[in-house]
């Protein structure tokens, strides 16, 4: 074995059993030192893992991320918490971000920027930012991907895929810790090709208008960018990460600040909800991994993604049918929600499907009738009832495209934010926006929709379908 070979062998060993000592600790103080079974005892073993994660930190703090909005693995208690994962990461070298810029750009940052702090603003998992000046004089950040993180990234799976078979040995059901690695894995690839990551920032940005969302994104400067460093503009502004950290702790100081400057919970949680819609439904791409580290609250109460490493297209039918479910879902038309899940799902053939209908609306109908009951009628609080559908649907070994599975879990994340925002937020403004959005799309689809082949029997049908709608 040569020594390359022998000192790769030494290093995943050895955090393999950094892996298995953190396991061992958080086993030992969560199941052991904390006995009982109640919500309050959940939330302190919840707690404990968050922290855990953040001991073994890069990959496994991205991990612990993606979990607390994957829909099937960890009970919800968890998922809260794991929401506020931190990337505390420390940060690598002046001389490692040199090395860096010399291998991407055979220059130094001296030689690209009018100016170019080596201190870090921030580092995270996969990378750190620089603030900088260009020649020109724009401000901008420069994030610089971690020295052999594709490397680090690659072993850590491989890793992650060893415990997760471990622990489904010991585990029943459905829900596999093997199936949510893979997934991690697939989805995380792109995040490590900044030149992805600058294309799809470019094309999201240029689709933003009041018609098609307002949450902007920053200007990318491709001259200055490449597979491993990125260069955007400067956004003064503050995550929203640190707000919902803020209101969670009741950090007055910043939630001063923040009111200082226009900040208003309601407002934002509506701009994001109606922001989403119009993104899915009406743009069809959109932010797949915006996690609230990811949206910045800028000084002149504007909003802004950041880190476009995953993003989500749906294809003009997807968009069509995810619309008509989530519309129908709202309108507690279960009937036709459960038709369209199955469309998205491609009309999958199983035996039981009578059940798996009879499961799916009876689920709706015991949400809807507990909310009632709650007197949250018009509220936005309840069950979430998407991640209660899709393990139903991995119950009866129902697989969606990955692309609606980014769907959902993109769907899931804003709204949790939104929630954590404003939990008082009214069913009826969903309502309208889905109605509006509905209407929008019905009218673009017309052109196509009566083209000169199909025009005469289509209209014959719409002729039909209203005469039987009106002598019921």
């Amino acid at each position: 074995m040569s020594d390359h070979a022998m000192k790769k062998k030494m290093r995943q060993t050895g955090r393999l059993l950094r892996i298995i000592a953190v396991s061992l600790s958080f086993a030992y103080q969560a199941f052991i030192r904390i006995r009982g079974a109640s919500e309050e005892v959940d939330k302190k073993r919840a707690i404990l893992l968050r922290e855990h994660i953040e001991q073994l930190g890069s990959v496994f703090v991205k991990f612990g991320q993606f979990l607390s909005i994957y829909p099937v693995v960890l009970p919800r208690i968890y998922c809260e918490e794991l929401f506020y994962l931190l990337e505390q990461m420390p940060p690598f070298s002046s001389e490692a971000v040199i090395r860096i810029f010399q291998s991407e750009f055979h220059k130094k940052p001296e030689d690209l920027f009018a100016n170019f702090n080596l201190q870090p603003l921030a580092a995270a998992s996969f990378g750190q930012v620089h603030e900088a000046r260009l020649m020109s004089g724009e401000k901008v950040v420069v994030k610089v991907q971690r020295p052999d993180i594709a490397k680090i990234v690659q072993e850590d799976i491989a890793l992650m895929k060893v415990c997760a078979v471990v622990i489904d040995l010991f585990t029943f059901g459905p829900n596999k810790c093997t199936d949510a690695v893979c997934e991690f894995a697939f989805w995380t690839q792109n995040e490590l090709d900044y030149q992805i990551e600058a294309a799809l920032t470019e094309e999201y940005g240029k689709h933003v208008n009041k018609k098609r969302g307002s949450i902007t994104a920053p200007e990318v400067y491709k001259a200055y960018s490449s597979k491993r460093i990125l260069t955007t503009a400067y956004i003064e502004g503050v995550t929203l990460s640190k707000i919902l950290l803020a209101i969670r702790n009741n950090d007055k100081k910043l939630l001063t600040q923040l009111e200082k400057s226009g900040f208003l919970r309601k407002d934002t949680a509506m701009k994001i909800t109606t922001d989403s819609l119009k993104q899915i439904y009406l743009q069809g791409f959109f932010h797949g991994d915006p996690h609230p580290a990811n949206i910045m609250y800028t000084k002149n109460n504007r909003l802004v993604y950041i880190d476009f490493g995953i993003c989500g297209r749906l294809t003009r039918k997807q968009r069509i049918i995810c619309l008509r479910y989530v519309r129908c879902f709202w309108l507690h038309d279960f009937e036709n929600t459960f038709e369209a899940l199955m469309q998205l799902c491609g009309y999958p053939h199983i035996d039981n499907m009578e059940k798996l209908k009879q499961d799916f609306v009876s689920h709706l109908q015991q949400v809807y009738e507990t909310r009632g009951r709650r007197g949250k009628e018009g509220s936005f609080r309840s069950r979430n009832e998407f991640l209660e559908t899709l393990k139903l649907l991995q119950k009866y070994k129902i697989q969606m495209p990955p692309n609606i599975v980014l769907y959902y879990r993109t769907v899931v994340v804003l709204r949790n934010i939104s929630f954590l925002l404003y939990p008082e937020i009214e069913i009826a403004e969903i309502k309208h926006q889905l109605l509006s959005i509905s209407a929008l799309n019905l009218l673009a689809e017309l052109p196509s929709f009566f083209n000169k082949e199909q025009r005469k029997n289509r209209f014959l049908r719409m002729i039909n379908f209203i005469e039987k709608e009106v002598t019921l």
